[in-house]
């Protein structure tokens, strides 16, 4: 097991069997005073420090200033591999946290702060170019890491947002675009409907009226003929 994934519980004040966060509610308190050696005193920029403590399972929110998002366990376990994979040469903060949460250290040294101070000077006998400046350095570049990480995940976002939200959006504006083009259409040819039937019923009276009419004629001069022809049969004789 690498040194990162060995290490995934103590990133958590609680864990459960499985090695999952414990989420527990969060207890409204008075924030408390800065301490001396806070991590601006000891050399790390505000941001960083700031950086730390979200990258750190302190302050997972979301961006949205909504609920707090949840933890998701895949991309924890795939930033953990990353990360041990990465782990920096020597000893330094990782090692330490390690060293500080050893279950020995912790039944005999309750406070954290004595334990990583315990812990420290073990590590510093064992290599004595350890220093304070090393171990917060270490912790820099491992948020950078994840930062880095961080980055890469955001363009995957944009570009599944791009493909799945955005080419949808596009897709549906055009259909509704389509769709009013067709309703103009459809509306039109309605009107249209409407009033070709109306000069259908005007016409076929009309029509109906000229038949008539020249059928009446035809059988009026037929009959005229007729009656003429009947008037000579009868006046010319041979």
């Amino acid at each position: 097991m690498g040194l990162f994934k060995g290490i995934k519980n103590l990133l958590f004040e609680e864990v459960d069997e499985h090695g999952r966060p414990i989420k527990r509610e969060e207890k409204k308190t008075a924030p408390a005073a800065e301490p001396a050696n806070s991590a601006s005193a000891q050399g790390m920029p505000a941001d960083d420090a700031n950086s730390q403590s979200t990258s750190m399972g302190i302050d997972f929110k979301s961006d949205d200033n909504s609920e707090p998002a949840e933890i998701d366990e895949g991309v924890l376990d795939n930033i953990i591999a990353m990360l041990d994979e990465k782990n920096l040469p020597g000893p330094d903060y990782l090692e330490l946290k390690k060293a500080a949460n050893d279950e020995v250290l912790l039944q005999s040294i309750p406070d954290e702060k004595m334990r990583f101070t315990v812990s420290y000077a073990t590590l510093k006998a064992a290599s004595p170019s350890l220093s304070k400046k090393q171990i917060l350095q270490s912790i820099l570049t491992y948020i950078q890491y994840i930062e880095d990480e961080r980055g890469r995940g955001i363009e995957q976002f944009n570009k599944l947002w791009q493909e799945q939200v955005v080419a949808r959006e596009e897709a549906v504006e055009k259909a509704k675009a389509e769709i009013a083009e067709l309703e103009a259409k459809l509306e039109k040819l309605k009107t249209f409907a409407q009033e070709q039937e109306g000069q259908v019923v005007a016409v076929k009276a009309d029509c109906g009226k000229k038949k008539k009419e020249f059928n009446a004629t035809v059988d009026y001069m037929i009959g005229k003929l007729r009656m003429d022809g009947a008037k000579l049969e009868e006046a010319l004789k041979e």
